[in-house]
């Protein structure tokens, strides 16, 4: 089962949300049971409710955290694993659930990590689909986190460590024999039976000649909760008299003949409950039955809108429909966080799923495109709430529909599927896939999607612009060559102005600017920012304005211009709760996140370094509850290189290992190996990089990386940053890279050297300044007194380098500053 919880937009609402649904009802039979469970957790922290289908496993663990909640400090957790076949699955599922973002590798690390200090219940329920699975799952969080526990629900037991087994029982039937009606009113089976049917009938009344045969039929049904159930909804059209007879012919007839359908024999303790299931279907009118397995294309809990939708047909009628499925107890109905939402039970859902098989094939083509354009409005709903919900809730809510997804882009992928509505899902898709990442296969539908589009006639420029555009912004594609991306890029900027709107637009102009600024093409990326201010002034366009400033921000600071990037960053972090409208495609890494690298960058070089530390530990704390992407620019951009430049290299070392770890997890190798080149410097292994390395170093898509090696005493491995000083084309590390020069024309000796490196010095020295660079300032005054030793003036030198020092008022322990003093003698 899943839970979900209000839905804007009157879609469904989401499962899988940290509250428990409402049960509607006390449960019958059912006290003594709860009283057992709860009181088991007193002395294990693994609790399994096992027992057939139908038993109400999944009620009664609902009942049991409800009555455990109060003593969660971090509350109570549900989570239906009825679909996911693997541990990976199953804790990636988990980690949605509980805000976590999950990743396309392995989410458990982080996962027990974030249980590790919290005390909270989980529930995991309908652990039958992989037993081993989820017996690794639970072992490995009672290891993690000492103060949470576990409650589980399945067929069988997990056979975990610890593992406490609570087997759930029939519901008790009356006897035979003759007893007074008070006394047959006692026993939990009769009392199902005689409210379900007083609730289709509010004029039903059991007599104690009707008793015996009420009771007679639960026990026929083996005290089954569900098939009880199922049985006591026809009360009112057939009679207990018809039910009773059509109830004892449907089991001795399933038994003997035919299953329900497409299935084998069951063992026998689920006879009763499916032939119970077939007799209630084939009581369906047709246009019941059409319902009934339209509605088994969903997964996840469901609205009555959504219900409509995938019935299909006039409104009214539908919901109609859908309405006597409920009053027949094939749905239920839970009030989740305030909401009402739909949902088969496991087994009913079982049934609805092979039943819908056996329907034509055009029949059953038509339920799963209702089924999938249900979820482009979904998600396309899903845009609408980005910019309006809290990450993790929205995580939640949307990521519990993943499963739906997943079932939906296989089919319309598929021979006989439906290759348009399979590109508008994927691309749908997209925002909800990047941020939950429970859609494992996404990139193979993206990659479907992408060259379905482009034979599509007439042309779809919108959905072939956002498909060609997403991937590279959010670093989601293979790697390519930079033709390859070049080429796609601009076929996306040529198609976004074919679509006009501004957000297909700008969708464009951000993707080539994204491009441009990760391979060090500043003057590019500043030409890119321009069209965006353009885009933004022609049609007044807010969204478009925030992006051209953030991009204008970042290009400023690298290429050197520290008080103008500065002052745009301070304004942008000024803008409370942020967050742009995902239809204009916006970068991965918040503006709040990026704003901050900028300004930590920018501490440091004027002279900050307490403060570039302070800000970037707030860019990661807020990176990590964004995106794994923001994680990665945090740690690359700004707490591996102060690591180095302040001489900190245990943090440095912690900074490296968690980039790694992030690269693995998310598979981004852009960002490995960044970690590993980082990691080599930081240790002073740089002549031991390997030579596939330094190759790679030399590539265009590391021309970022190679203007930050220049700055970490490793010009050697910078081969082209002095060039690219020269040309304009990067300003943030150009005194560096001139006076790393200074020093090798230094150390080379002569006078012809001694001069040249005096006239880069010069220069670094004017520069920095005029950057406002303290740091830098700081690095080559040092320099220029070492050049100076026994050829030139030191007084003056010492001077220069005392009157630099004295300028700063913190980071007194950084590596430069006591170089600097050891140096002057302080």
């Amino acid at each position: 089962m899943e839970e979900g919880e209000g839905s804007p937009d009157g879609w469904p609402p989401a499962a899988g949300g940290p509250s428990l649904p409402e049960l509607a009802a006390p449960l019958i039979g059912r006290s003594e049971a709860i009283e057992a469970l709860k009181s088991s957790f007193a002395q294990h922290r693994l609790v399994s409710i096992v027992g057939p289908g139908g038993m109400g496993k999944t009620s009664l663990a609902i009942a049991v955290a409800r009555e455990l909640t109060a003593g969660m400090s971090d509350g109570v957790h549900f989570v239906d694993l009825a679909r996911h076949a693997s541990a990976g699955a199953m804790a990636q599922q988990l980690a949605v659930t509980l805000g976590l973002e999950a990743s396309p590798g392995d989410a458990l690390p982080a996962l027990l990590a974030m249980l590790r200090g919290m005390q909270t219940l989980i529930v995991l329920d309908g652990c039958e689909v992989a037993i081993d699975a989820a017996a690794e799952l639970v072992e490995a969080i009672i290891e993690a986190s000492p103060q949470s526990s576990l409650l589980t629900t399945g067929r069988e037991a997990l056979n975990a460590a610890d593992e406490w087994v609570h087997p759930i029982e029939p519901l008790a039937c009356p006897p035979e024999a003759a007893l007074p009606l008070w006394l047959l009113s006692g026993y939990p089976a009769l009392q199902l039976f005689t409210k379900v049917a007083g609730a289709s009938d509010p004029a039903f009344r059991l007599s104690a000649e009707q008793a015996l045969a009420a009771g007679a039929i639960c026990r026929r049904l083996d005290g089954n909760p569900l098939a009880i159930t199922l049985a006591a909804s026809h009360v009112q059209s057939l009679g207990l008299d018809g039910v009773a007879a059509q109830i004892d012919r449907a089991v001795l007839d399933w038994c003997a003949s035919s299953p329900a359908p497409g299935q084998a024999d069951p063992p026998s303790r689920h006879q009763s409950l499916e032939a119970v299931l077939d007799w209630s279907f084939h009581l369906l009118s047709a246009d019941e039955r059409r319902v009934f397995c339209s509605l088994a294309t969903f997964r996840a809990n469901f609205d009555l809108d959504a219900a409509v939708a995938v019935a299909g047909g006039a409104r009214a009628e539908a919901a109609s429909l859908v309405l006597d499925l409920l009053s027949k107890s094939l749905l239920t109905m839970q009030n989740i966080g305030g909401e009402v939402c739909y949902r088969f039970l496991d087994t009913t859902r079982s049934y609805a799923e092979r039943a819908l098989t056996h329907l034509p094939a055009a029949e059953i083509a038509a339920c799963r495109l209702r089924h999938a354009d249900c979820l482009i409005r979904l998600l396309q709903a899903s845009e609408r709430q980005w910019d309006l919900m809290v990450l993790s809730a929205w995580r939640r809510r949307y990521g519990a529909w993943a499963d739906d997804v997943r079932a939906a882009l296989s089919w319309a992928y598929a021979e006989g599927g439906n290759i348009d509505a399979g590109v508008r899902l994927t691309l749908a898709a997209m925002p909800m896939a990047d941020q939950t990442n429970l859609i494992v296969d996404y990139l193979q539908h993206a990659r479907r999607a992408l060259t379905e589009v482009q034979a599509m006639n007439p042309r779809r420029p919108e959905l072939e612009m956002r498909l060609y555009t997403a991937p590279i912004i959010r670093q989601m594609g293979e790697a390519l060559s930079q033709a390859q991306v070049l080429d796609m890029l601009t076929k996306a900027s040529d198609l976004g102005r074919d679509v006009g709107t501004v957000q297909a637009q700008l969708g464009g102009l951000l993707a080539l600017w994204s491009r441009a600024f990760q391979t060090g093409g500043y003057r590019e990326s500043v030409q890119r920012t321009l069209q965006m201010q353009d885009l933004a002034d022609a049609h007044g366009d807010p969204v478009a304005d925030i992006t051209a400033m953030r991009t204008r921000a970042q290009n400023r600071h690298f290429l050197g211009d520290h008080t103008g990037a500065k002052a745009l960053a301070l304004r942008i972090c000024a803008l409370r709760d942020l967050k742009l409208p995902l239809a204009y495609m916006p970068s991965p890494v918040s503006m709040a996140v990026s704003m901050r690298i900028v300004l930590a960058r920018i501490h440091w070089l004027e002279g900050h370094a307490e403060q570039a530390w302070e800000v970037a530990n707030e860019g990661l704390r807020l990176a990590e509850d964004d995106h794994p992407m923001g994680v990665c620019q945090t740690l690359a951009l700004t707490h591996i290189p102060l690591a180095i430049w302040c001489g900190r290299r245990e943090e440095g070392e912690r900074a490296v290992e968690a980039l790694a770890q992030m690269a693995r997890r998310y598979a981004h190798a852009y960002w490995g190996q960044w970690a590993d080149v980082l990691g080599l410097i930081l240790r002073g292994d740089e002549a031991q990089m390997p030579e596939h390395m330094r190759q790679d170093l030399l590539s265009a898509d590391h021309v970022l990386l190679r203007d930050h090696l220049v700055t970490m005493q490793a010009g050697e491995l910078a081969h082209d940053s002095l060039e690219r000083v020269n040309l304009g084309e990067v300003g943030w590390c150009a005194p560096e890279a001139l006076r790393m020069e200074a020093e090798r024309l230094g150390l080379a000796g002569g006078e012809r050297g001694l001069l040249q490196a005096r006239s880069l010095l010069e220069r670094s020295l004017r520069l920095a300044r005029s950057q406002g660079a303290l740091a830098w300032e700081l690095r080559t005054a040092m320099s220029a007194l070492r050049l100076e030793q026994g050829v030139g003036d030191v007084a003056a030198a010492m001077r220069q380098l005392a009157a630099v020092r004295a300028r700063f008022i913190e980071g007194l322990d950084t590596r430069d500053l006591r170089e600097t003093d050891r140096l002057l003698g302080y």
